[in-house]
């Protein structure tokens, strides 16, 4: 083992003075733009919708100017309009800033998404370009936390984690994201996951954190209820650009279009508790 770790790094020292430098180039696929969608209908909130343009990698972006910035990547112009029932919601072009769930979108309507968990929504999406972009979906019910229990860390007495207890549909195939804030719901979480029912053989379902907090800290525990399509999407969005040395991964959208398209049209459901850490 020593006699091979010396060998290696030998080798290392040659190739490193030999000077074995070579100027490689690669012929990319020529870049072909397109539209990008977002947008989350939840019940008791206004329909909104991120409606932006890819750019190259190699496309210049004004990073250090936001305002500058958003208006490079921001489609104007588009007729938005969003079907339910009778009933056909547009959306004018206007920013709305979704603080809670850093979010921000360029078309909005003052109409509230109702609770139905029954009917399909379908979107309908006119480019300044003269395409079109279709999708479907539904609202997917609201799963509540059942309970949520403080303990404290016998060997750290002054710290304290969370057990998050709920209930899943046994007759259903659910999907979730769990979010967990420390002190304001502002702060980068300190979880965020999306999971299935398979995780667990029972209807009822345990999620814990480890001992981080003290007396006196919030805690803010979501549980979102996902679709199908934006389960997937979440995931292959997570995993397309982890690793820059492979091959992206290709993200899995529930958009069409007769222009390049891609994105997420979903219902969302969410519960959230707040707990202050106390004995």
């Amino acid at each position: 083992m020593r006699n091979t770790l010396i060998l290696s790094v030998l080798a290392a020292m040659v190739f490193s003075s030999c000077g074995l430098n070579k100027d490689v180039d690669i012929d990319l696929p020529e870049f072909n733009p397109g539209l990008i969608v977002e947008s989350y209908l939840v019940p008791g909130e206004p329909y909104r919708l991120l409606l932006t343009q890819s750019k190259s990698y190699f496309d210049p972006l004004p990073v250090n100017d936001p305002l500058a910035f958003y208006q490079s990547i921001l489609v104007n112009d588009a007729e938005v309009m969003i079907l339910h029932g009778a009933d056909t919601i547009h959306l004018r072009q206007q920013l709305d800033i979704d603080i809670p769930n850093r979010k921000l979108y360029n078309y909005f309507s003052d109409s509230i998404v109702p609770q139905d968990f029954q009917s399909e929504f379908r979107l309908l999406i006119k480019s300044p370009g003269g395409g079109q972009i279709t999708a479907t979906t539904y609202i997917p019910i609201r799963i509540p936390i059942d309970s949520i229990l403080v303990q404290f860390s016998k060997e750290h007495p002054d710290k304290a984690r969370t057990l998050v207890f709920t209930t899943d549909n046994p007759d259903t195939k659910d999907y979730y994201r769990r979010i967990i804030h420390h002190l304001s719901l502002d702060s980068i979480p300190m979880q965020d996951y999306v999971t299935d029912d398979a995780l667990f053989s029972t209807p009822k379902q345990l999620y814990g954190t480890g001992y981080d907090f003290e007396i006196g800290d919030t805690v803010y525990n979501t549980q979102f209820h996902l679709t199908k399509e934006h389960f997937l999407f979440i995931n292959s969005f997570k995993n397309s650009g982890s690793n820059p040395f492979t091959q992206p991964g290709i993200i899995q959208s529930n958009v069409i279009g007769t222009v390049p398209a891609m994105g997420i049209f979903t219902g969302l459901t969410y519960f959230r508790d707040t707990t202050v850490i106390s004995k």
